[in-house]
């Protein structure tokens, strides 16, 4: 595909709506052509014709994500979902045949009727597969995890949106699938459809992450209470009356205590649990907090430049301030130091 063609991609930086999940490598967003509630769709970050380009990493990346998305969708709407991909192959001549609309690499989650699950099985000549270990990136295929889990794929040609036209099945917009000929009035059950699921699939997550929040800190508060005590070193030095620990992207944790020596000389327990962190080779923190032993306090000025300074993505990371309150980075920095050098495109080495 030409650079032109894939600034044309409206997968490749789907800045139009609302990003539900995101993790390495891929995105999940509300279908903008909802067919009905509960219409998701996963995106790969980078452009590939199809997730049968993935390294093997990557798809059980995806295959994890996949779970969490039919999870969701059962517990917001207490439907069982299923997956399906029209996959666009390598070769130009599997593109012209490919019966996907957009040619990025995406899947739909979404409830299917048992009937039109079969009709689609039937009709697509769909045979059993193990999945991954037997795709072949070079052809057009078409590929559905059931309800049930049971994985199906043909690399016949067939017609456009044949997986929208299962999915619609039994839905107001079932004689009004294909989203390029779909009349004004379906194009306003589309967004009144994609509105719902965002709004629902928010507040679910919402509420979801701050059930977790609340576990991860109070975990994180448990590793660094361990380590608070104050330890007199010499008549100069002393360490131990703060200890921090942080949790970063991959769910491992680090802490460190601070060290106050005379002359200026020492650092902040922040610092100490991020070097932990650093000789580990992880830079992303999800979570951090910082103790005496009796409360709870933000980290210092100094330490919320560190941290957004490690990893840009740091600005996200989440920071108990005190016992009922857990602010970003970003809340805490709003007017973050500014390097002037940025502007020629320098890199500081």
């Amino acid at each position: 595909m030409s650079q032109r063609e894939l600034k044309k991609c409206v997968f490749c930086d789907p800045k139009d709506r609302p990003i539900l999940i995101a993790t390495d490598n891929f995105l999940v967003v509300s279908c903008r052509m909802s067919l009905k509630e509960g219409h998701l769709l996963i995106l790969a970050k980078e452009h590939k014709y199809s997730m049968a380009e993935l390294a093997k990493t990557q798809y059980d990346e995806l295959t994890a994500l996949q779970n969490r998305c039919k999870a969701i969708i059962y517990d917001i709407w207490d439907k069982k979902a299923s997956c399906g991909e029209h996959g666009t192959g390598l070769v130009e001549s599997e593109q012209e045949q490919s019966s996907a609309s957009i040619m990025h690499a995406h899947r739909h989650i979404a409830p299917i009727d048992d009937e039109a699950e079969t009709e689609l099985l039937i009709e697509a000549e769909m045979k059993p597969t193990t999945g991954y270990s037997e795709f072949n990136p070079t052809k057009s295929y078409i590929w559905l995890e059931d309800k049930h889990g049971n994985q199906y794929v043909t690399y016949k040609p067939m017609r456009k949106q044949i997986l929208r036209g299962a999915i619609a099945k039994g839905a107001n917009t079932e004689s009004d699938y294909v989203w390029q000929n779909a009349k004004t009035e379906t194009h306003k059950i589309y967004k009144i459809n994609e509105a719902n699921t965002i709004t629902k699939v928010q507040k679910y997550l919402k509420a979801q992450n701050k059930e977790n929040v609340g576990e991860d800190f109070g975990l994180l508060l448990k590793e660094a209470s361990k380590f608070v005590g104050r330890k007199q070193l010499t008549e100069y030095a002393r360490c131990g009356m703060v200890s921090s620990a942080l949790m970063t992207d991959k769910r491992s944790i680090f802490t460190g205590i601070c060290l106050d020596v005379r002359c200026g000389i020492g650092f902040c327990a922040e610092q100490a649990a991020i070097a932990d962190m650093l000789k580990n080779n992880e830079t992303r923190i999800a979570k951090i907090v910082t103790t005496c032993g009796k409360s709870i306090f933000p980290p210092c000025g100094k330490c919320r430049e560190l941290i957004r300074m490690v990893n840009s993505e740091n600005m996200k990371t989440q920071v108990m301030v005190d016992n009922n309150t857990v602010s970003t980075i970003a809340e805490l920095l709003p007017h973050a130091w500014y390097a002037p050098w940025k502007e020629s495109g320098e890199i500081w080495r």
